[in-house]
């Protein structure tokens, strides 16, 4: 059996006392203590995951809005800039690959966010099906963080950690939408999407 994957921020998570399990490849934090008082925190509150598992594939290229039309199942090429995209990978025979996440950064600039356990089947048919088409494809999943902070009080909780002139970024962001802000010096992609069912940002 190989050697699971840690998570760039696994030093911290250790330090703070988390129980660690196998996702995949991954080794990562499963809880910090007990798994309903976690559950009640993101209904009432907010809480915060590490998605560093996940994978993010970067297209960019005069041609890159086409080749993802041709790659994927959905039109990606009539989204526009800043907004997200749901959307599926699929084989010749119609199989699904992976469900995924796509979202425009700019005229010629998108990011792909596969699950974890099918980056590596992404990667290898979004580079197949690359052929072609004037794009460049780069894997950037081993070297990002990827953190969601999820629950009804997450847009109050950011604004807390969102530089001044930013702030209005993320009051403005809608469902599926994505912004460039800076958080304590640091520029980072923020997106207000998630999958728990509550408002949050990832």
């Amino acid at each position: 059996m190989s050697e699971l994957h840690n998570s760039p921020l696994h030093d911290r998570h250790e330090k703070l006392g988390a129980t660690f399990t196998p996702f995949g490849p991954w080794n990562m934090p499963l809880k910090y203590g007990n798994e309903l008082d976690e559950h009640r925190a993101v209904r009432t509150a907010a809480g915060l995951f590490d998605l560093s598992h996940m994978g993010e594939i970067r297209i960019t290229g005069e041609q890159a809005a086409e080749y993802l039309d041709h790659a994927f199942i959905s039109t990606l090429s009539t989204m526009p800039v800043h907004k997200a995209k749901y959307t599926m990978l699929v084989d010749d025979e119609g199989g699904i690959l992976d469900d995924l996440l796509i979202y425009r950064l700019g005229e010629t600039e998108f990011l792909a966010v596969p699950n974890a356990g099918n980056t590596d089947v992404v990667w290898a048919a979004m580079r197949a099906r690359s052929k072609g088409w004037s794009v460049e494809l780069k894997n950037e999943s081993a070297h990002t963080v990827l953190l969601a902070l999820q629950g009804p009080r997450a847009q109050e909780i950011l604004l807390t950690l969102v530089s001044e002139q930013h702030k209005h970024l993320i009051e403005g962001l809608k469902y599926y939408t994505c912004a460039v802000v800076e958080v304590y010096g640091r520029k980072m992609l923020c997106a207000r999407t998630g999958y728990t069912g509550e408002d949050g940002f990832e």
